[in-house]
């Protein structure tokens, strides 16, 4: 076992008193199979949390035409929008769900000016904030692992989003954000500016 996951035994049997971004790169060690099953050990659930962690890029989305991919991307999005609005809505943000249902859903490539643009619009800072204060609030456990865990998937995906898809199994949501995994294997994502849905395509 790699030193790492010493470390989070310790951690996780209460050996060793550490904060949760001590676990930042855990997932960045090249664990093997073996250690992957250790670290999800200590969760209920844990078989459905290593099927997420090894899941891919269902069967039905490999072979589809590039011409495609537009439309494809664009009802992901809507798809995974429907399960967050919701979140918004039950959170009192119900104005911001409904001005997102406004929204045009606009494709890019352009990098730079969707970090831009997603950076400087309110709306997005909200809505992030929102969905990430629900779906904390919905662990099954306000242990210190749980966090540890969240900050793991965090420092190897960057991408809240894609954490709550890998964590769904410690949840107590009906929300699984497949949608958004999916968007995130054909190399995509989306946030919000300031007049419309953004999504972007990579590669």
């Amino acid at each position: 076992m790699k030193p790492i996951i010493d470390n989070w035994v310790d951690f996780c049997e209460g050996h060793a008193e550490l904060d949760s971004s001590h676990f930042y790169a855990l997932f960045m060690e090249d664990l093997s199979d073996e250690e992957i099953a250790k670290v999800f050990s200590y969760f209920p659930n844990s078989q459905m949390l290593i099927a997420n962690f090894h899941s891919q890029l269902p069967e039905k989305y490999k072979q589809i035409d590039s011409e495609e991919i537009p439309e494809l991307l664009e009802n992901l999005v809507r798809e995974d929008l429907q399960e967050k609005k919701k979140i918004l809505a039950a959170e009192g943000e119900g104005s911001l769900s409904d001005r997102l249902s406004s929204f045009e859903i606009r494709l890019t490539s352009d990098s730079q000016s969707y970090r831009e643009r997603i950076s400087e619009s309110d709306d997005n800072s909200v809505f992030s904030s929102v969905i990430f204060d629900h779906m904390t609030s919905k662990l099954v456990s306000e242990e210190d692992k749980y966090y540890a865990l969240l900050e793991a998937f965090y420092g190897y995906f960057g991408d809240y989003n894609l954490v709550w898809f890998y964590i769904a199994p410690l949840l107590t949501t009906e929300n699984t954000f497949k949608p958004y995994s999916v968007l995130n294997s054909l190399r995509a994502k989306y946030g919000i500016a300031d007049d419309c849905i953004l999504v972007l395509r990579e590669g």
